[in-house]
């Protein structure tokens, strides 16, 4: 309903879970469709739904075992082929994904049972990629400024994941039962990334001409005297998921019902995302320019006295995603491109004078999640007026670490010394890699991870020179803990009509640690000091939830639904980690000398009242209508902004060296709350039968879904002031069709989704999460099934054919 991923909550069997990511948004790939037996999505909360968002909740439920009459043992494989082809020469396009599930009941009366689902999933897939680094338009002369540069790749990569859930249940008694479940998720996604990184007009050194234009774009032109980068990159995130949860049902008496629910969950999750360069022109382009070598700009291509050898490029561009490019040198040539750097990126660490050899993100993330509730319902069994009362008690303890590495690379020093290249070891070589999208036919292929698992590289820690490493660091607790209550009303209006109104007390104690920095030589300290940061907040919510439906005949509903509810703060907000800093220049008394940028563990979650109305009719058991309007008032958003603060309330004093210091007021650059704004919707959904019309279409049909949002959020930041900001993961429509035919043991099914642009997120930087405009798409599939026991021979009962 407009918002993304971190504004829904997800459950399995009403219990939330843990994340791989960095926040708190699940990612369904890690979950295997296999050991989901139904799916509930919650667009309006209830008191009992003790794990809301403002976008809803999605609980996935497993099997229960003593729900099952038989018997079953099931298997299932299934295999994959990527049309576009394995693009890495050591990567796949061919996959393949199998399930064995096992359930049945034991004892006497089948009072136990047991349920085994065990899935392993190997699934490929390759795309060629355009990236740009920009570009410029025109200068301030008004002349044409071709692109900034590129970086294209062809990429692999390969989700592998082994799953196994076991569910246990035994009914002790005629009125109380015990379930138990456990999952373990080992997952792993590779990514192998090769391409060619061509610096453009924000490439350094040389020159450019234009040889054709299309108006503010140049469509042909050549870049001279670059030193292009090969890149071979990998990248892998691997995670380990476990939990498990014991269920206890007691029918205390024929209308008194006790639940009990305790589940613990945890991950762990360490990315290895290394960045590995080569080069045609020495390292970092060492040796040209004098006048004892070949110029920069001249003879492209030819040697130098070192046989290093810098490009000219020709390129064209029809539009953003067509350009192509030609060189006169041979990327695929071993002996002309070798390890070392292209560039002299990474320049200013103490030990990389001149140019970083390669480099490697690996951030760990830690998540662990423990909860026990208890719900007590009283169910009068009466026909009509109060029919149920419902009371319980929710208590969780979250704990979510992130510690962000990462360092530069440069080729061992004892071997080839720190500003040589080295020529690729045999051992690593894998072949080429076609580039022929963008217009290079090949360039080497090597395993660079292999590489540098071996000790090809040595690792320089930035430490204390990259303060963005410290400043990501976080550790996040919360305590929450819930009361609540709901009662359940029956009416004998019309068809039936149902009332339930619930209120809900939330208390959170929420808490954040982290490491301030301070870099700038001052009378506030040294060239680098290091403060333990801690902060965090205790507060309380009132969320009320009221629903009616009314059955206005047999086939007619109205339903109608006012409920307030809460999306958490996403968890690197809430960081007490930062970075501070003191200007001389304001230390005046009634100066603000001191500044400070950092999240805030304080920040309260996100509030919204929502108003939902439907009107559905169905008009056979598979054909339905339902036309929906809903409204969500934001009563507050979150944005950064400048803040006033005094530097003795975050830090103890006696820490700081405040000699000379005259003021400690500042500003603070951190996540705040700021006023909300709405968001507007509409939907139709229609389940169409064509039988409807005549016999012989029986079994064909269609479903069909459209959605309308807008909203309406402004940014107070803005320049000018009031212009609107985009939602999260709003696209202003969504539509989805599937056309279906299900009849004699065939199914077959088309469908096609389509959404507009929406705002998302992408890495960045030192895998730094940033905002980025997510083109809208269309997407097509089709699935074809034979049931094979349509035929009625027993010894081929249970076997399916799915395409």
């Amino acid at each position: 309903r407009g918002l993304g991923e971190n504004f829904s909550a997800t459950t399995i069997n009403g219990r939330e879970q843990v994340s791989i990511g960095d926040n708190r948004g699940v990612e369904f790939d890690i979950y295997p469709s296999e050991m989901v037996s139904s799916l509930v999505v919650y667009k309006t909360p209830n008191a009992a739904l003790t794990s809301q968002g403002i976008a809803g909740t999605i609980d996935l439920r497993t099997v229960r075992p003593l729900e099952v009459d038989d018997m079953v043992l099931q298997g299932r494989v299934f295999y994959e082929q990527n049309e576009i082809g394995a693009l890495n020469p050591d990567g796949d396009d061919s996959g393949v994904r199998y399930t064995l599930s096992y359930m049945d009941q034991y004892g006497a009366n089948d009072t136990f049972g047991l349920a085994l689902v065990y899935n392993s999933t190997a699934s490929p897939s390759n795309e060629e990629r355009w990236n740009a680094w920009g570009y410029p338009g025109a200068d301030s002369s008004g002349n044409i400024v071709p692109l900034g540069g590129a970086k294209p790749f062809v990429r692999t990569s390969e989700i592998d994941r082994d799953t196994l859930t076991v569910t246990a249940q035994w009914q002790v008694s005629d009125n109380s039962a015990l379930t138990f479940d456990t999952m373990s998720i080992d997952f792993s996604d590779e990514k192998i990334l090769r391409g060619i990184e061509v610096p453009g007009t924000w490439g350094g050194p040389g020159d450019f001409v234009a040889n054709a234009n299309n108006g503010s774009r140049v469509t042909d032109g050549d870049f001279r005297g670059r030193s292009v980068v090969i890149r071979n990159d990998y990248e892998v995130r691997e995670a380990d998921l476990t939990a498990q949860g014991l269920n206890w049902e007691w029918d205390i008496s024929d209308t008194l019902h006790l639940n009990v629910d305790w589940s613990t969950s945890e991950v762990e999750r360490q990315v290895w995302s290394l960045e590995s360069y080569a080069t045609a022109s020495g390292h970092a382009g060492q040796g040209f320019g004098g006048d004892e070598n070949v110029g920069i700009n001249e003879n492209c291509g030819q040697p130098n006295d070192a046989g290093h050898r810098l490009s000219c490029i020709n390129y064209t561009q029809g539009d953003v995603s067509g350009v192509r490019f030609f060189s006169q040198l041979n990327y695929a040539d071993w002996d002309l491109v070798q390890l070392g750097a292209a560039q002299n990126w990474g320049d200013g660490h103490p030990m990389v004078p001149v140019g970083q050899d390669g480099f490697i993100n690996r951030p760990l993330i830690n998540d662990e999640l423990d909860i026990l509730r208890a719900d007590l319902t009283w169910d009068r069994g009466a026909s009509y007026g109060l029919t149920k009362v419902t009371g319980g008690f929710y208590t969780s303890d979250h704990t979510k670490e992130k510690d962000d590495r990462g360092d530069y690379l440069i080729l061992q020093p004892e071997t080839q010394g720190m500003q040589q290249t080295q020529v690729v070891p045999e051992g690593y070589r894998v072949g080429t890699v076609d580039l022929n999208f963008v217009g290079f036919p090949a360039a080497i292929a090597y395993d660079s991870f292999q590489f540098w698992q071996d000790g090809g590289y040595m690792n320089l820690d930035p430490g204390r020179e990259d303060l963005s490493r410290i400043t990501n660091d976080y550790t996040v607790n919360e305590e929450i803990t819930i009361f609540y209550g709901m009662v359940d009303f029956y009416f004998d209006w019309a068809a039936g009509a149902s009332l339930n109104f619930g209120l809900q007390f939330v208390n959170t104690d929420q808490s954040a640690e982290g490491v301030a920095v301070e870099q700038n030589e001052s009378a506030a300290g040294g060239s680098i000091v290091l403060i333990p940061a801690e902060d965090g907040d205790d507060y309380g919510e009132i969320l009320h939830s009221l629903s009616f439906n009314l059955d206005i005949t047999e086939q007619w509903k109205l339903r109608a639904a006012h409920s307030s509810t809460m999306s958490r703060t996403r968890f690197d907000r809430l960081r007490a980690a930062g970075e501070w800093g003191f200007n001389e220049a304001m230390n005046v008394a009634g100066g603000e000398p001191f500044s400070y940028s950092a999240g805030n563990p304080s920040l309260r979650p996100n509030m919204a009242t929502q108003f939902d109305l439907s009107l559905e009719w169905y008009f056979r058991d598979d054909g339905y209508v339902s036309l929906a309007y809903y409204t969500k008032d934001l009563d507050n958003w979150q944005r950064e902004a400048d803040v006033g603060f005094d530097i003795t309330d975050f830090f103890d004093a006696s820490l700081l060296n405040l000699e000379g210091v005259l003021s400690t007021s500042g500003r603070r650059t951190t996540w705040v709350e700021t006023e909300g704004g709405e968001i507007d919707g509409w939907e139709i959904s229609v389940a169409f039968p064509f039988g409807i019309f005549h016999d012989s279409l029986d079994g064909l049909g269609m479903l069909v879904s459209y959605a309308d949002v807008s909203s309406s959020l402004e940014d107070p930041s803005s320049d000018p002031p009031g212009q609107e900001t985009m939602v999260p993961g709003l696209s202003p429509s969504i539509t989805n069709v599937t056309a279906y035919y299900e009849k004699a043991g065939w199914e077959a099914r088309v469908s096609v989704r389509s959404r507009d642009d929406f705002l998302g997120e992408r890495f960045g930087l030192s895998f730094a999460r940033e905002n980025a405009r997510v083109i809208g798409a269309t997407l097509w599939d089709a699935q074809l099934t034979y049931d094979f026991a349509a035929l009625g021979k027993p010894g081929l009962d249970g076997l399916k054919v799915i395409f």
